[in-house]
C-alpha cells in the first residue's frame, strides 16, 4: 500500500510502469497461497470442452486465465484492463490462444458491458481500489452482464474488520487531498473492505447468493450467483 506521505499514482500509469515484473511480484506476494488461490478462482468453471464465455475485469497479465484454460481449454475471454502495457503482455503470453481473447482497453467502471452475455465474470486482485458506491454500481452492471444462473468470482485482499475498513477509507481521503483540482480520476490506493461488507454490496447489487469459497491470511475468493 502507498504511504500517507506520497502523492497517489494515476491507476493506468501505476500498472504500465510495473508490467515487466508484475507476474513475479504476484507470485512473491501470494507465496505458498498462489496455487490454492487461483485454483479457487477457477473452480466454478465447468471442466471439459464445452465453450464458456468469461468476462475478466482488470485482467492484468492473466494468471487466472492460465488456470481456467487447464479446466476449460475452449473458454473464451473478454479481457478488460486500464493498462495498455498489461494487455500487450497478456497478448504475448497467450499467443497460442489469442483468438479466444477479446481485449478491451479501458476502465471497467465505464466500458459498456453487454446484457445477459457471460457464463462467468471474474475479477482478481483489482476490486480493492474502489469505494462502496462505486463497487455497488459496478456489481449491478456485472450481474446484468451475466446469463441467468451465471456467477461472479472475486479473488482479492480483504480488511480484517469493518474498523480497519473505515481507517483505510479515511486514509484514502487524505491521499486524494493531494491531487490538484482538474486532475481528478482513478488513482492507485488500496482500500480493501471486510468480507461482510463485500457480501452486503453484492447482495445490494442483486446477487441471489454470496459465499466465501476460500479464505486464508487476509485473502479470499467470493462466489456470487446471479
Amino acid at each position: 500500500m502507498s504511504s500517507e506521505t506520497e502523492r497517489p499514482e494515476e491507476m493506468a500509469a501505476f500498472f504500465d510502469a510495473r508490467v515487466g515484473g508484475y507476474d513475479d511480484h504476484m507470485r512473491e506476494a501470494m507465496g505458498d497461497l498462489f496455487d490454492g488461490f487461483y485454483n479457487s478462482v477457477a473452480a466454478p468453471v465447468p471442466e471439459g470442452d464445452k465453450p464458456v464465455n468469461i468476462l475478466d475485469l482488470g485482467v492484468g497479465t492473466g494468471a487466472e486465465i492460465a488456470v481456467i484454460l487447464q479446466r476449460a481449454p475452449r473458454a473464451r475471454f473478454t479481457c478488460v484492463d486500464l493498462s495498455a502495457g498489461m494487455l500487450e503482455k497478456l497478448s504475448e503470453r497467450f499467443a497460442p490462444q489469442r483468438e479466444q481473447l477479446t481485449l478491451v482497453h479501458g476502465s471497467y467502471l465505464d466500458v459498456p458491458l453487454p446484457t445477459a452475455t457471460f457464463d462467468l465474470a471474474v475479477a482478481v486482485m483489482t476490486m480493492h481500489h474502489f469505494d462502496h458506491e462505486t463497487k455497488r454500481n459496478l456489481y449491478a452492471r456485472i450481474r446484468a452482464a451475466l446469463k441467468p444462473g451465471g456467477a461472479y468470482v472475486e479473488g482479492d485482499y480483504y480488511a480484517s474488520s469493518p474498523e480497519e475498513e473505515v481507517q483505510l477509507l479515511e486514509r484514502r481521503a487524505e491521499l486524494l487531498r493531494q491531487v490538484a483540482p482538474g486532475e481528478e480520476g482513478l488513482y492507485h490506493i488500496d482500500i480493501p473492505f471486510a468480507l461482510e461488507t463485500q457480501r452486503r454490496l453484492l447482495a445490494d447489487a442483486g446477487f441471489a447468493a454470496v459465499e466465501v469459497a476460500w479464505e486464508v491470511e487476509g485473502k479470499a475468493v467470493l462466489l456470487a450467483t446471479a
